[in-house]
């Protein structure tokens, strides 16, 4: 009996490390960068225009969607500190009212979400949040007042994949810039990596269990 619950235990731990990965935020590029095991899906907006105003909008991949009284477009014309960070184009998002929300949907499930933004809660300041459809949340990942064309970056690797993830402002009125989004169905470590070793751990563990 105490071999078998040695075995049952070890069973469990097992099972515990193998779904104890966690939702992870970055808030440098590079750092969020080298935890994908391989290169994301990059979004830039360039040869694109659309007025502001126009929702949703579609991307290559995506599709961005402004929420009540948020107004979005893309734009290659800088301006109250609103810029591009890369090429010359960007993502336009006018968050009208408090709590204003962009909603960026992908055509297929993701694991990985990073972009580039700026000009972020200047003026007024406040909070901006992050979740997605499946419950990943990181409220207030960013608060408090900006420099004008301040550059920031945000980026999630989640546990389980999502198809769409809302950012909200609690300003009441801003502007901010996105750029350089990049996306990935593959963080690090891979899932396909990640079932292989479990799958193996739980032979060993059976077969330990059965001498």
């Amino acid at each position: 009996m105490g071999g078998f619950l040695r075995c049952l235990v070890g069973v469990v731990s097992l099972l515990a490390a193998f779904h104890a990965r966690a939702d992870s935020i970055f808030a440098d590029s590079a750092q969020f960068h080298a935890a994908l095991a391989v290169p994301p899906s990059f979004e830039g907006f360039e040869g694109l225009l659309v007025p502001l105003g126009t929702s949703p909008i579609p991307v290559g991949d995506l599709t961005a969607t402004g929420g009540p009284a948020s107004h979005i477009g893309i734009s290659d014309t800088p301006v109250n500190g609103l810029h591009p960070t890369e090429g010359s184009n960007f993502l336009f998002w006018d968050a009208l009212v408090t709590d204003a929300t962009i909603t960026f949907v992908f055509e297929s499930p993701i694991r990985a979400f990073g972009v580039e933004f700026n000009d972020a809660l200047d003026g007024l300041g406040g909070v901006l949040s992050l979740e997605t459809e499946t419950g990943v949340s990181f409220p207030s990942f960013l608060s408090g007042t900006f420099p004008s064309g301040d550059e920031q970056f945000v980026g999630i690797i989640a546990d389980a994949p999502f198809l769409e993830l809302t950012l909200t402002n609690s300003s009441g009125t801003d502007g901010v810039a996105f750029d350089a989004l990049s996306y990935s169905p593959i963080p690090e470590p891979t899932t396909h990596l990640l079932s292989l070793l479990g799958t193996l751990g739980l032979a060993l563990v059976r077969n330990s269990c059965l001498r």
